[in-house]
C-alpha cells in the first residue's frame, strides 16, 4: 500500500467523521484547512453548510474520472471561496472577483505549506467540500431496537465511504498524471494555470 494512499485513507475518515482537520497550517492570512469564516460548531467539527456546494457528476463506472482542473464550475464555486477565504476578503469581495482571481484563490486557500504547489491531500482537501456522504436517517431511532438493521446500516454507509475513497484517489491520480507536467508529484500553480487554459 503506497504512502499516499494511507494518507488519504486517514484524511478521507477524518473528513467523513466530522469535518477536515488538517495537521498543518494554512499559508499567512488563509485559514488552515477547513477553517475559513468562523462555522456553526467552531473548529475541528463538522462542515456545517447553509447551502449546497457544486457538486461535479461522476462519470458513467466505464469512464475514467474527470479532470477537476478543467471543472469551471468547482474552481469558481462562490459559495465555497466566501466561507474558505480569509476574513479581511468580504464576501461582496468575492462576487466581484474576475474568474482567474476565483480560480487563484481557489488554489491558494488549498496550498497549505504556501509553496505554490498541491500535492494530493491538498488536492483532496481542495475537492473534499463536493463529498457528500449520507450521515444517517430519520429511522435512526429504529436502529436502537433493531441491531441488525443498525448493522446493515452501518455496512452500507462504510461500503458507500469506501467506493467514494476510490474515485476521489482515481480523481486526484487523474490530476498528477494530466497536469503533473514536470511530474514532480504536485500540480504547481504554473501547471495549474496551463492545465486551466487547455
Amino acid at each position: 500500500m503506497s504512502p499516499l494512499y494511507v494518507h488519504l485513507l486517514l484524511l478521507v475518515g477524518v473528513l467523513l467523521e466530522g469535518g477536515l482537520v488538517a495537521s498543518h497550517g494554512g499559508p499567512p492570512g488563509y485559514p488552515s484547512a477547513g477553517h475559513g469564516r468562523p462555522r456553526k460548531g467552531g473548529p475541528g467539527q463538522a462542515h456545517q453548510h447553509s447551502h449546497k456546494h457544486y457538486t461535479p457528476e461522476r462519470p458513467k463506472s466505464h469512464e475514467p474520472p474527470q479532470r477537476i482542473v478543467q471543472d469551471t464550475k468547482l474552481l469558481r464555486d462562490e459559495e465555497h471561496l466566501k466561507e474558505e477565504l480569509p476574513d479581511y476578503i468580504s464576501p461582496d469581495q468575492v462576487a466581484n472577483m474576475s474568474p482567474e482571481e476565483m480560480e487563484f484563490h481557489y488554489f491558494k486557500i488549498h496550498d497549505f505549506d504556501n509553496n505554490y504547489k498541491l500535492d494530493g491531500l491538498e488536492i483532496l482537501s481542495a475537492i473534499s467540500h463536493i463529498v457528500h456522504i449520507d450521515e444517517g436517517d430519520d429511522d435512526e431511532d429504529d436502529d436502537a431496537s433493531n441491531p441488525a438493521l443498525a448493522a446493515a446500516r452501518k455496512e452500507y454507509r462504510q461500503k458507500k465511504m469506501e467506493t467514494e475513497f476510490m474515485y476521489y484517489i482515481e480523481m486526484i491520480d487523474k490530476v498528477l498524471e494530466d497536469d503533473d507536467t514536470d511530474k514532480d508529484g504536485f500540480l504547481s500553480y504554473g501547471e495549474y494555470v496551463a492545465s486551466r487554459r487547455n
